[in-house]
């Protein structure tokens, strides 16, 4: 899945792409510019419904260090996007 820039901040970039939530919204994707991890927001005004990431979990996930880290965190987000979400 194509993960497009939405907006930065001075911490992190925030990528949307055509994942949708059981609800019908969008999946937006945070990527911390300090490489400490990403956070999926699965599911708009439902807080419990965010997915965390820190570099301790990075460990359970087959990493190809041969990537960057950019790439990697979409990568795993579309992991998990394809079990929980659906494309548009």
């Amino acid at each position: 899945m194509k993960w497009n820039k939405h907006h930065e901040t001075k911490e992190i970039k925030i990528y949307d792409s055509n994942w949708i939530c059981q609800d019908g919204d969008h999946v937006n994707l945070y990527i911390h510019k300090d490489k400490s991890g990403l956070q999926l927001n699965c599911f708009s005004g439902i807080p419990g419904s965010n997915i965390y990431i820190n570099e301790i979990d990075f460990n359970r996930f087959d990493i190809d260090f041969s990537k960057s880290f950019k790439e990697q965190c979409f990568e795993i987000s579309d992991y998990l996007c394809s079990l929980l979400c659906e494309k548009t």
